[in-house]
This record gives structure tokens, C-alpha cells and sequence, in this order.
């Protein structure tokens, strides 16, 4: 892989096991569960708005995340290495950062905004905007990820479902794989 070509990790369920979308609502419902009734309302507003919500009302808590350890290991050779690493996902900036900071090997973090939700070709566009096409590789697990491997330089399947790998092999290159 080339260290000079910044490397994009997404959060739920490749660098953690966990979605922190739930996580994040658990921790509101036992700690503010009259905030927590208003979540169907701000979901009205979209899911991003939703997200917003939740981490204005409470500061999200990254100590229960079960983290992927051995990807957690290969972002620090990376980092060692060089290279720049970049957090991108659809959890709220705010959840992003605090992960980020906990990992501590992110260059930059980049989340979902209040009417922005970065999942998918919503990643995809705004990963060219910033890197170009073929500009980054990506670390994804899931089909939403599908897009933006195909505009990515090389794609590391994290966790993946049977069949995505294969899927992600017709789009670009899968430089690793971690199971």
C-alpha cells in the first residue's frame, strides 16, 4: 500500500463492533430518559438531525465500545509508518471526535452534520471532494460501504458479511482483509 495516500476508517462495526448510534440512545435512555422520548420526534427531521440531537443532550461515552483491536494495532503501524489516518462516518462529528480521541492515532475526524448524514454515496462525494477519486484507500464493513470503495484506491474489509468482499473486488482492489 502507498503511505503517501491517506488511509479513511468508518467507526460502526469496523473500528468498533458496535453501532454507537444505539450505544449512544442506551446511554440516553438510563441517563436522561425524558431526552430519550423526543428521539422519534427529532428523527422527523432526518436521521443526521437525530444525531445532532443526541450529542448535544448528552456526551457520548466511549468506555463501553468493544474497539477491533487488531485493526486498532494496524492503524498504529500505519500511523508509525507516516501515513495520515482519517476518521469519516455517519455518527455525529461530536461521537466521532470523542472516539477519535480515545483511539488517539486520527489525523482528522470527519462525522455527520446536523443535515448531512455520511453514509454512502453522501461519504463517497464528499471523500472525492476532499482526497479525488482514487485518492484514499477506505476501511468499510458494510454494503453502504460498497460506494465508496468504488471510488476509492484500495479497500480494507473489516468485518464484513459473506459475499461483501466479493462484492468490493469487482469495485477496486482489497489491499487487506481483517475477519
Amino acid at each position: 500500500m502507498n503511505k503517501s495516500i491517506p488511509l479513511v476508517v468508518d467507526l460502526d462495526g469496523t473500528l468498533v463492533r458496535d453501532d454507537t448510534l444505539y450505544v449512544h440512545a442506551w446511554q440516553l435512555l438510563t441517563k436522561k430518559p425524558l431526552d430519550f422520548l423526543q428521539l422519534p420526534f427529532k428523527l422527523r427531521s432526518g436521521k443526521a438531525a437525530m444525531k445532532q440531537f443526541m450529542s448535544q443532550t448528552l456526551d457520548f461515552d466511549p468506555s463501553s465500545l468493544r474497539y477491533n483491536e487488531s485493526l486498532c494495532d494496524w492503524l498504529k503501524d500505519q500511523k508509525t509508518a507516516g501515513r495520515e489516518i482519517v476518521l469519516c462516518t455517519a455518527s455525529s462529528q461530536q461521537v466521532a471526535q470523542i472516539v477519535a480521541d480515545e483511539v488517539g492515532v486520527f489525523d482528522r475526524v470527519i462525522g455527520s452534520k446536523e443535515h448531512t448524514n455520511l453514509a454512502g454515496e453522501n461519504k463517497a462525494k464528499l471523500l472525492v471532494k476532499e482526497y479525488a477519486e482514487k485518492g484514499f484507500d477506505y476501511c468499510g464493513n458494510s454494503s453502504a460501504d460498497l460506494a465508496v470503495w468504488q471510488v476509492s484506491h484500495n479497500a480494507i474489509v473489516v468485518n464484513a458479511k459473506k459475499g461483501l468482499a466479493e462484492k468490493a473486488v469487482k469495485l477496486c482492489h482489497i489491499a487487506k482483509i481483517f475477519s
